[in-house]
């Protein structure tokens, strides 16, 4: 906004007139002057200030303070008014009047006859005026009263008025956004564009406008206004805030002068952090940024921050007022992923020495692989099941157990510790334990003292002290496995006196892989068994003469293969392992140590296939793979609604061997539902945050709300 102070010179040059009254011409000359005065005017009537001088031949005088009036009526020549402080003049007649406007320039008349002119001038009521003369300044104004004047006028009269060049002095006050940015001006500016970004934090409501020129922060403005308003504002920049901003909004109005939204260009995490601080046009940039979500820990918990890769030392944070306050932060299970986002430029933190951007859209998660691109999945080929039997137990120790001591003589028992699937979760109502009678080779229930068969079908495990070699095996009673029989073990019993006192192991992810069970490269680890041998008179640990074993387990048939040269206390599954159980076997040497203790991890080593979901909606999605299958079975899926309710799938179509269209029987699905998908030998993965890990589909979830 400008604003124009005009300060205007009048110089007067000249001005000459003739008068006559019956008498020979007689020429007037008015003396040059140059007047600057200020006047005051009273707010109803027309006010003039005049000092009224007359000629009519003879002598004349008129009284002005510290003033001194002479005429010469023989040169004919007008007196010369010379005035320091000019004091008050009140002109005041009952008759209409004019008071005459000086004009730059009065044409020149010559008359070559003497000429009668009758002039009447009428001149409106007059109120008081003051006009206060500068020291040293001579001041000459005329004003006709009401007067009828006959005039011979002299051959050649000319009245010539002069004005002196106009001065105009600019004050540059700014009216765009950079030139505020670029002057820093102190007081009240005006802004006119639109709203492209508004911070829903109600403490402290605030919002960023552009127009045109350059972007700027409106900060703490309680008006309501919403992405792409055209506003006008008057707002005191705030010069002390190193974040440039507009305050103290005093007028505020909705304008169509400017509404175009500014473009988001894009940038990378590396280009924000070499801009200085300083840098006030870089605040409110619009940029689109593609970065790999991270988090940093701080003093008030964890902040979300953004890299250009996972390797990279700079960063920028993202900034809490991002979201509002109930909100929703989808950045903490993204981290580890490369998104795209539109951001806006917010503050410079000085202590952290980092710039803070304000998220705009939802991140934009770019698939992570083009369908198919991994190649065929080949799968091994599941044990097919044997009719009749089902499968599940096993042994989990084979040993001895310190009973008492007997006089330095330590009394045991053996151990034969027998772990197997409930019957009450396989549909059976309880179990019978056989042995083989080699003797007639027969099944026959095993008699023990203290177990009533069938026994409990919530039972899944018996721990019996057997002295006696045998084979076992489980009888199914009731349900439909009534009558089938699991895999068969066999038990030896152990003549040296230690037991194992202590086990334990650890799986997952945190052995160092990054790969989550059961996708083959997760880690089973942390594994030990301790012993104790007596046979010494007291308990001496032994443990140091156990040796820990791997081996594979078919799911089927529960067979057992010892995995060559897969020792220690931990493992990675390979893709070798797929279909299988994986089980550790801490075995005695047989001297120091008889017997073992084992543990079977009862899932699948999965091969893992990659996927993600589009075309999400009530009626069904498309899920794409990584690897190429033979096909998807509707058997495999498990969908479950947002009630937990499980979802009928009516069909799977393969676009290709990547790519398949799952369509829903009738459901109730409003909101959202979840995804499974399993053959045991391998299953599908989506992608999660904390690092990019990808997790079985159990846990995937679709939302139909966002």
């Amino acid at each position: 906004m400008k604003r124009l102070v005009m300060i205007a010179f009048l110089f007067v040059s000249s001005f000459s007139a003739s008068m006559c009254d019956r008498a020979p011409a007689d020429t007037t000359t008015l003396s040059e002057s140059t007047t600057e005065s200020v006047v005051t005017t009273t707010s109803e009537s027309v006010v003039t200030t005049t000092t009224t001088v007359s000629s009519s031949g003879g002598t004349s005088s008129a009284n002005v303070n510290s003033s001194t009036l002479t005429t010469t009526s023989d040169t004919g020549t007008l007196p010369t008014i010379t005035t320091n402080t000019m004091e008050t003049t009140t002109v005041s007649t009952e008759d209409p009047m004019t008071t005459t406007v000086p004009t730059t320039t009065i044409p020149t008349t010559t008359t070559p006859e003497p000429t009668t002119t009758t002039t009447t001038t009428t001149t409106a009521p007059t109120t008081t005026t003051t006009t206060t003369a500068a020291p040293t300044t001579t001041t000459t104004t005329t004003t006709t009263t009401t007067t009828t004047t006959t005039t011979t006028a002299a051959p050649t009269t000319t009245t010539t008025t002069t004005a002196a060049p106009t001065t105009t002095t600019t004050e540059n006050l700014p009216d765009t956004i950079a030139e505020i940015l670029a002057q820093s001006p102190s007081g009240t500016v005006s802004v006119t564009g639109v709203v492209y970004y508004v911070i829903a934090t109600p403490e402290l409501p605030s919002y960023y406008v552009y127009d045109g020129t350059g972007t700027i922060l409106v900060y703490n403005d309680s008006h309501s206004v919403t992405v792409g308003q055209g506003v006008r504002l008057e707002a005191v920049y705030d010069t002390q805030s190193p974040a440039p901003q507009l305050v103290n909004v005093s007028s505020f109005a909705e304008s169509n002068v400017f509404t175009t939204l500014p473009t988001y260009v894009p940038a990378s995490v590396a280009d924000i952090v070499a801009h200085p601080q300083s840098d006030v046009a870089f605040y409110g940039s619009t940029l689109r940024l593609t970065m790999t979500v991270d988090v940093m820990d701080t003093p008030f918990g964890s902040q979300v921050i953004f890299k250009d890769d996972t390797t990279s030392v700079g960063f920028i944070v993202i900034n809490f007022k991002s979201f509002a306050p109930s909100g929703n932060n989808p950045y903490p299970m993204l981290v580890g992923q490369t998104v795209t986002v539109d951001a806006v430029i917010h503050v410079f933190e000085p202590n952290q020495g980092k710039w803070h951007v304000l998220t705009v859209s939802d991140p934009v998660v770019p698939p992570p692989f083009v369908p198919g691109e991994g190649g065929e999945l080949n799968p091994p080929t599941p044990t097919a099941s044997i009719p009749g039997q089902f499968s599940g137990l096993y042994l989990a120790e084979v040993g001895r157990n310190l009973a008492f001591w007997f006089e330095n003589t330590p009394i045991t028992d053996y151990v034969a510790d027998l772990e197997f699937p409930s019957a009450s979760s396989l549909g059976g109502t309880g179990f019978i334990l056989q042995y083989f009678d080699t003797a007639d080779t027969l099944w026959k229930p095993l008699v023990y003292d203290g177990l009533s068969q069938p026994f409990d079908a919530t039972w899944d495990n018996l721990v019996l002290d057997l002295d006696t070699a045998y084979s076992l095996r489980l009888l199914m009673q009731g349900g439909p496995l009534d009558g089938f029989v699991s895999n068969t073990v066999d038990y030896a019993p152990v003549a040296i006196d230690s037991e194992f006192s202590s086990w334990g192991y650890s799986w997952g992810m945190s052995g160092g892989t990054g790969v989550m069970m059961p996708f083959a490269g997760f880690a089973i680890y942390d594994v030990y068994g301790l012993a104790s041998n007596w046979s010494s008179g007291e308990s001496v640990d032994v443990s140091q003469w156990v040796t820990i074993r791997w081996y594979r387990v078919d799911p089927v048939t529960f067979q057992m293969t010892l995995i060559p040269d897969a020792t220690g206390s931990a493992y990675i599954t390979t893709a070798a392992d797929a279909g299988y159980y994986i089980a550790f076997r801490a075995e005695g040497d047989g001297v120091h140590v008889g017997g073992y203790l084992q543990r079977i991890i009862q899932t699948e080593v999965a091969l893992m296939n990659r996927a993600y979901i589009t075309d999400a909606t009530a009626e069904g999605f498309v899920i794409h793979l990584e690897h190429t299958v033979d096909g998807m079975n509707v058997a495999d899926f498990t969908i479950y609604d947002q009630d937990g309710i499980e979802v009928p799938i009516a069909s799977v179509v393969a676009l290709d061997g990547a790519n398949y269209v799952v369509t829903f029987a009738a459901s109730g699905i409003t909101t959202g539902y979840g995804i499974s998908y399993s053959e045991g030998s391998w299953a599908v993965a989506f992608q999660m945050g904390f690092g990019g890990m990808y997790h079985h589909s159990e846990f995937y979830s679709v939302s139909l709300t966002e």
